[in-house]
């Protein structure tokens, strides 16, 4: 089971708002996109329900929720501020749902922020020994 190329784009946009990873670099020397790669390998092995909560709440966030914080566009258009407006105003939804499947971003988001590197290397912890998620081993080849 997967997600058409659009709502993974969605979903990256989300994640890079939860958790903004464009100060890491990759072994070139780039800006790492690695939201991509692990939205791609998220995609495929996710279990169908927790797929189906983050495609539901990458199509609410990207056409609901701006217009119900006052913004008009899609989540992915809109500048960070707005984006981090629109998430606290989700963050505080009456509705358990939507709470409760922006938390499933938040955790999915800090995993893959958490195994780079590079991150790692950030927050102060040494190399891990641990088994690079095959995502991280195709962006290193």
């Amino acid at each position: 089971m997967g997600v058409f190329k659009f709502e993974e784009k969605w979903m990256v946009s989300i994640f890079d708002a939860i958790l903004p990873a464009d100060h890491l670099q990759d072994s070139s020397g780039k800006n790492a996109d690695f939201y991509a790669d692990f939205t791609e390998e998220l995609t495929q092995t996710i279990p169908g329900t927790a797929l189906i909560g983050l495609r539901f709440m990458a199509w609410h966030l990207t056409l609901c929720a701006p217009l119900f914080s006052g913004y008009f566009g899609r989540f992915h258009k809109l500048d960070r501020a707005k984006k981090e407006a629109v998430l606290a105003k989700t963050a505080k939804s009456k509705l358990y749902i939507f709470r409760e499947l922006l938390f499933l971003y938040k955790t999915s988001a800090s995993l893959a922020y958490g195994a780079m590197p590079e991150a790692r290397k950030r927050m102060g912890y040494e190399p891990a020994e641990i088994e690079t998620p095959s995502w991280l081993k195709e962006r290193a080849s």
